[in-house]
């Protein structure tokens, strides 16, 4: 098939929501290119996909109204730090509907005209935007460099709305997705290293197949299961590599309605068409009786379905649910983790299986 999808591995959504005094923000978001292309797509939506920390300030399908913006533009960068911006030696500017300006209403997803530029894997798509309202989402924990312009300089920041999707138009015998928290977003490895066990996974797969990586810090079981805006992406795909459970554990969830999360988020996917790889829930420094709630989930998952990825088998110490390489797996937990369910997600897709 050819169509526009992801082109990068890193994590990026609508985490939270920030507050703004209707003043233009200029910022600037530098993605590391999975496979480049010639055609664009840059995607944004207005929805939070996920419960923030204890949901007291924003929670899943939270959304935020209308803003505005001003205006878009991007170019290829051949590396980009966290510290400090790279200049592009061009930009192509980017219209919406043939138009330069695009004011989003409440709830709205879209996406920019074609883009016409030529990238290649490895390269940097540097997109700058100018942006204006009141309430506008954003990624606290983003992993990759996001910067905003503050008095005629590049300033770190994460309080500004971060694309959906950078969309490549190319041929993939199949549209993988990876839906979980901010372990499989890829916290915990190097940031902006595209180290995390899906970026690994994905690079041992190889080209043939297009990823998407719709992990999310502090997203739960509970947040998908509501079927919302974040569903919503992982059912734009053939596969989903599913791997939720952690923070529901944490904020205090009993273990049948985590798994009940998990069993009505398979079952929403595959009633769409779309094969689902199941995993356990990773070990974690789950609080009090959470240990225990983790167990029972994870003895669940394994008894219930025939397929399941044991991600347990080495993210843990033996016969307990201590993390080996740390509860946000580091660079070296996150290699093992993605090279061990490469062949997993392989084998599962090559026999037509859904767990």
């Amino acid at each position: 098939m050819t169509t526009f999808y992801s082109d990068t591995l890193a994590g990026s959504a609508n985490q939270s929501f920030f507050y703004s005094d209707g003043a233009p923000i200029t910022c600037r978001v530098y993605y590391k290119l999975f496979c480049g292309g010639s055609e664009y797509k840059i995607y944004f939506s207005d929805t939070v996909d996920s419960t923030f920390a204890d949901g007291t300030h924003s929670v899943a399908n939270d959304t935020c109204g209308e803003w505005e913006i001003l205006s878009l533009r991007a170019g290829v960068c051949a590396s980009c730090g966290m510290d400090e911006p790279t200049e592009p030696e061009s930009f192509v500017t980017a219209l919406f509907g043939g138009k330069a300006e695009k004011i989003l209403s409440a709830g709205e997803s879209f996406s920019t005209d074609v883009m016409h530029i030529f990238a290649q894997k490895g390269d940097y798509l540097c997109v700058e935007y100018a942006v204006c309202g009141t309430k506008i989402p954003c990624h606290p924990e983003i992993q990759i460099p996001t910067f905003v312009r503050k008095n005629g300089a590049w300033v770190k920041s994460v309080f500004l709305p971060v694309p959906s999707m950078v969309g490549v138009n190319r041929r993939a015998e199949k549209r993988v997705c990876f839906l979980g928290d901010s372990i499989t977003q890829g916290i915990g490895a190097t940031p902006n290293g595209y180290r995390h066990w899906c970026a690994v996974a994905a690079e041992a797969l190889g080209g043939g197949y297009a990823y998407r990586n719709l992990g999310i810090g502090y997203a739960r079981a509970s947040d998908a299961a509501t079927d919302g805006a974040w569903l919503s992406k992982a059912k734009e795909s053939d596969v989903c590599v599913l791997c939720l459970g952690t923070n529901d554990i944490i904020q205090g969830a009993d273990a049948d309605s985590v798994c009940q999360s998990i069993v009505k988020i398979k079952n929403i996917l595959e009633k769409q068409g779309v094969q689902v790889v199941l995993q356990t829930v990773p070990p974690f420094e789950y609080p009090s009786d959470g240990a225990e709630r983790w167990a029972r989930v994870n003895g669940y998952l394994k008894s219930a379905f025939e397929k399941v990825f044991d991600n347990t088998a080495f993210l843990c110490e033996k016969g307990s649910a201590i993390p080996v390489y740390g509860g946000h797996p580091n660079d070296t937990g996150c290699k093992i983790w993605g090279e061990r369910i490469a062949e997993y997600i392989k084998a599962a897709v090559d026999n037509g299986y859904t767990v």
